[in-house]
């Protein structure tokens, strides 16, 4: 693909802003160009083909396995040694041109809250590459940037210029229309000054973030600050500060507060020119801390003099609730019931019952000397067996209870409770003759017997 040029606009403003520095490297030995997946080859292995030049220093390899299609630049000095006895595997991903708005290749930002379109260098920021040979940069949009170095040496104007006419220089853009000229920027105080002008920028910087980043949230009600491809879960405030209002000083009295992260910043809609936005998240995982100290900081701008004015606040709901987390609460919640539950019948059985330790399950050691409360007619013996008691449960009710139903010639209850009373009787007495006959009749013989002698 043919080489065309790097429109990178530089401010030279004066202004001192953050000091950027691209990621992404064409250097074979970077750690970060490398495969592990296939852990059990031995050599140097390029991809089959790949566009840009990639930078190849001194190393000691059993074999390298070349490209079909690519250039590789060899380092001043460079020497490759081929030696079979070496081990060491390299196998090497596919080398591409990569992109100035996707986020990382750049170095990464400590700060959370801090909008998507400021993850690139913004006008009023230095810009670092590493050696001319070393690095892959494909242009989508026009940025604007304060300064410039590449290699260590700062790059002015024309010494730019020069360099885009060098061969081994990695830089594509998607379009032609933008020209090589350098212009510098408008913006004397980062402070007032969106992080880029073009508002199609944002728009290409999301088509990156998308590609990696989930836009579901862990909160309801998410907020979407303006210059953030995906909403965020935290406190959105939107400010209208004074002529002499300070933002040094504002940003140290947000300092108090602990447990969240924030960020300022000028990136608004046009009609919106004039506001800030204050994005508050939380520094963890979101426990609406974040909304706790948005409400505070509300507060203080309406009691606190900060040359600044509240136009809107947004915040977040509460957490979403994870799978994990809805099984172990339910679970919880679950095993308390249960552990409540059989409590308070233990309260009633013991209220109506009697103590725990009077209670005696079927299942005893053999010579217990408790009774079961349970299976009372049924007893352990002393060998072990069984004993059946039986007990004569009359169905009838007292006499004194009892009623002649005149309408029926049926004898009353009570009637039936005398007879039965009687038939007992003789039959005790049957009974007794029974025993005593017997022994009258043994009498008898005994004195016959003494008579005959």
């Amino acid at each position: 693909m043919k080489l065309l040029t790097l429109c990178i606009l530089i401010c030279f403003s004066g202004v001192r802003g953050a000091v950027r520095k691209w990621f992404a490297s064409t250097r074979v030995l970077d750690a970060s160009n490398w495969d592990f997946e296939d852990a059990g080859c031995r050599g140097l292995k390029f991809t089959y083909s790949f566009e840009p030049k990639v930078y190849l220093g001194s190393i000691n390899i059993s074999k390298v396995v070349l490209p079909h299609n690519g250039k590789i630049t060899l380092g001043e000095g460079t020497k490759v040694v081929l030696d079979s006895r070496n081990k060491l595997c390299i196998n090497l991903k596919e080398f591409k041109f990569h992109s100035v708005l996707d986020e990382r290749n750049w170095d990464e930002l400590v700060n959370k809250a801090v909008v998507d379109v400021e993850r690139i260098p913004c006008q009023y920021d230095d810009v670092v590459f590493p050696d001319i040979n070393t690095f892959s940069v494909r242009i989508e949009d026009m940025l604007r940037v304060k300064s410039l170095t590449i290699g260590g040496s700062k790059v002015s104007k024309d010494q730019w210029r020069s360099m885009l006419k060098l061969d081994n220089i990695n830089v594509i853009r998607d379009d032609s229309s933008f020209g090589t000229n350098l212009m510098s920027s408008s913006c004397l105080d980062p402070n007032k000054c969106r992080c880029q002008e073009n508002p199609y920028t944002l728009g290409h910087i999301c088509e990156y973030v998308k590609t990696y980043r989930n836009d579901s949230q862990d909160c309801h009600s998410p907020v979407h600050p303006f210059g953030h491809c995906t909403k965020i879960c935290g406190a959105l405030l939107t400010l209208l500060p004074e002529d002499d209002f300070n933002l040094t000083h504002f940003l140290a009295s947000l300092e108090q507060f602990e447990g969240v992260e924030y960020h300022v910043t000028k990136t608004l809609p046009p009609s919106d020119n004039h506001k800030l936005q204050l994005v508050i998240v939380d520094e963890d995982k979101y426990a609406e801390q974040s909304i706790k100290i948005g409400k505070l900081v509300e507060k203080m701008i309406q009691e606190t003099d900060l040359r600044v004015k509240l136009t809107m606040a947004q915040y977040s709901g509460r957490p979403n609730v994870s799978l994990n987390e809805f099984l172990s609460v339910t679970l919880g919640i679950m095993f308390a019931a249960l552990f409540a539950t059989l409590a308070f019948f233990g309260v009633i059985y013991y209220y109506y019952v009697g103590s725990p330790k009077d209670i005696t399950f079927r299942i005893l050691p053999r010579g217990s000397n408790l009774r079961p409360f349970l299976f009372a007619r049924f007893e352990n013996n002393e060998d072990g067996g069984l004993s059946f008691e039986r007990r004569r449960q009359s169905a009838f009710i007292e006499a004194e209870r009892s009623f002649d139903n005149p309408m029926f010639g049926l004898p009353s209850t009570s009637q039936l409770q005398v007879d039965e009373e009687k038939e007992e009787k003789n039959l005790e007495e049957e009974v007794t003759e029974d025993v005593v006959g017997p022994t009258r009749d043994l009498e008898n013989f005994e004195e016959m017997v003494i008579e005959d002698m």
